[in-house]
């Protein structure tokens, strides 16, 4: 991704995690802040068309704490919405 590709981003509420919907109906994981374009992240697949939005969502209990956080992404002409569960996003350990 050379960063001319990308429609919609949103970083999670605690800035660990930055989603990005790209061209080529993917919806990108990294980890939070993104340093350069090219950084390792996580590759998800499912939009067959360009990713304009991506937004970070949490699910509350009945005491309105957080209990499981979301991301959804909204594609464009295939007008798909999608929910993801991403996990914390741990780099590669340092050779």
């Amino acid at each position: 991704m050379d960063g001319t590709d990308v429609n919609g981003v949103s970083a999670n509420e605690t800035r660990t995690m930055l989603a990005v919907g790209d061209d080529r109906g993917r919806m990108n994981v990294f980890r939070y802040p993104l340093m350069n374009n090219k950084q390792d992240g996580h590759i998800l697949s499912g939009h067959s068309e360009h990713v304009p939005r991506v937004a970070f969502c949490d699910a509350v209990n009945e005491q309105g704490q957080s209990i499981a956080e979301y991301i959804i992404s909204a594609g464009g002409n295939d007008h798909a919405y999608m929910q993801w569960a991403p996990k914390e996003y741990s780099p590669p350990e340092a050779y």
